[in-house]
């Protein structure tokens, strides 16, 4: 056997065996059959994430919390549950979060959609291959290292993978016909990075010229971090990965658009879900006024489980979320 598989500090456990190690730990299991099953289903370390904010606080001598090793600002935890933790409530959870990743999906399709369209449009008036001319992207961009392509490259060499990979229709007649395919097909086989990544790109003025369709006092720098953010949410999304109570990167809110001012987040909001909605709305909003998806997430939002340690403030929000809907609501 390989000497680093026997030096595991963490040993194989059957499902019984799991289980027993969560009763043990403080958690309550009504209906032992039910959490078997669901251990074989989901897994006990993904639904160990969900559980994880229900761990004791590890206290030092004096009833001081203890910080992690490796994140001065994380604190680390006992094995043992708070009171109030119970497996059904923490799979609540589980679910709860997927219904959630479903409406972020939902409102990212469309955006990304949108963009899609705005992209090829605005730029395709100059050229209709525009996106393969380098006149239009910051020189900054263009710049190569010593062994190294320059960013521009590289972003060329991944959209020829891209195409050359596809096996849409609409890609598949211009590699037969041997033509030059225009940017408003191309961008049919753009991914949300590649397209986060060619609006950074762009020259001021090209980006200027999308900002302004979407909201004219939207600039550059904040369009792009809200592309780079939403590119996140949506891999944590279409890889199934836990949302809820995730952070990230701090989403910037523009000053001059009162809508962003008008409901406050928890201290770190910026780069927790909370921001990302508010972001995700405003896009939304704009792309049709009369669009049920808030309230569709604040119903998601009041199925929340009680679970100790799992608040709306882990998702940033100051107030209850419907508070803050209705502050947005009335903003736009």
């Amino acid at each position: 056997m390989d000497r680093r598989l026997s030096m595991s500090d963490k040993p194989f456990k059957t499902y019984d065996e799991q289980l027993q190690l969560l009763i043990s730990r403080g958690m309550a299991v009504e209906n032992q059959a039910r959490a078997l099953k669901k251990l074989r289903d989901i897994g006990y370390y993904r639904l160990s994430g969900f559980w994880y904010p229900c761990r004791k606080f590890l206290l030092d001598e004096h009833g001081n919390f203890l910080p992690s090793s490796a994140n001065p600002k994380v604190m680390r935890r006992e094995e043992e549950f708070l009171k109030g933790t119970s497996f059904d409530n923490v799979l609540a959870l589980y679910l709860f979060d997927k219904k959630l990743r479903l409406l972020m999906l939902d409102a990212l399709e469309r955006i990304e959609i949108f963009m899609r369209v705005l992209l090829a449009h605005e730029m395709g008036k100059y050229h209709p291959c525009a996106y393969k001319d380098v006149s239009f992207i910051n020189p900054k961009w263009t710049k190569s290292m010593p062994g190294q392509p320059s960013i521009w490259n590289r972003w060329c060499a991944k959209l020829t993978e891209q195409v050359r990979k596809s096996k849409e229709d609409c890609i598949l007649w211009y590699h037969h016909e041997h033509a030059d395919i225009p940017m408003w097909v191309s961008v049919q086989v753009w991914d949300f990075g590649m397209l986060s990544k060619y609006f950074s790109l762009l020259k001021g003025r090209y980006q200027n010229a999308v900002c302004h369709e979407i909201c004219p006092a939207l600039t550059p720098n904040i369009l792009t971090n809200w592309l780079q953010a939403l590119n996140i949410l949506r891999n944590r999304c279409a890889h199934h990965g836990r949302i809820w109570n995730q952070s990230g990167m701090s989403v910037l809110f523009p000053k001059d658009i009162p809508y962003f001012q008008s409901a406050p987040l928890s201290p770190d909001g910026h780069a927790r879900l909370a921001a990302l909605i508010a972001v995700l709305w405003f896009f939304i909003h704009h792309l049709g006024p009369h669009s049920t998806w808030l309230d569709r997430v604040q119903g998601v939002l009041t199925s929340m489980p009680c679970l100790p340690n799992c608040s709306f403030e882990s998702m940033g929000f100051y107030s209850p979320p419907e508070d803050t809907f209705t502050l947005w609501r009335h903003a736009l």
